[in-house]
């Protein structure tokens, strides 16, 4: 990990902090992260509705996040965001998430990744808030039709991207990958 960040600008917002840790949790705080090795030009953090009750106790503090950057790429200043929507919640809560963050988004080129905790496939609205405001899910080319899909990257502004689903294991996750063509 420490190889692929290496000179990259990070940009981190806390999701889930922990008072005291233990064995199970072993942190203070875990949240989402972007890096980048263009110029950055400005970042924030947004707030997502509350989707669920916290079901960890009193020593654990969970907010859920979108982080945004927007970072310099020749004449264009695209926003890339990544996002970690509830995972115990229902499928409405997440798509108030998704459409809080959708609201958040500028009008231009962007790049929406993370983990959305579409569970449910069809049923959820996730999708559909995000392709809302004119975003396009990037399918990976390896992803297997009938597994269900959590991660994911959406475009907008964009020439042309590809995905890939990526054979590696590190978490509960396998990493999505996707190459984006910004326009000259």
């Amino acid at each position: 990990v420490r190889t692929l960040l290496a000179g990259m600008q990070l940009v981190f917002a806390a999701m889930h902090r922990v008072a005291r840790p233990t064995a199970y949790y072993p942190f203070l705080e875990s949240g989402v992260l972007i890096g980048v090795r263009a110029r950055l030009a400005s970042h924030r953090a947004v707030r997502l509705p509350v989707a669920s009750r916290s079901k960890l106790g009193r020593n654990h503090r969970i907010e859920r996040v979108a982080l945004g950057v927007r970072c310099r790429a020749g004449t264009l200043t695209p926003e890339i965001w990544n996002v970690h929507l509830e995972n115990t919640a229902r499928p409405s809560a997440r798509t108030r998430q998704a459409l809080a963050l959708a609201a958040a988004l500028g009008d231009g080129c962007a790049i929406v990744g993370g983990d959305f905790n579409t569970m449910f496939g069809p049923l959820e609205g996730v999708p559909a808030a995000l392709e809302a405001a004119g975003l396009q899910r990037v399918v990976p080319g390896n992803e297997r039709r009938m597994s269900p899909s959590i991660d994911h990257i959406f475009v907008r502004g964009v020439v042309a991207a590809r995905g890939e689903v990526l054979r590696h294991r590190g978490s509960d996750h396998l990493p999505i990958y996707a190459e984006v063509e910004l326009e000259a």
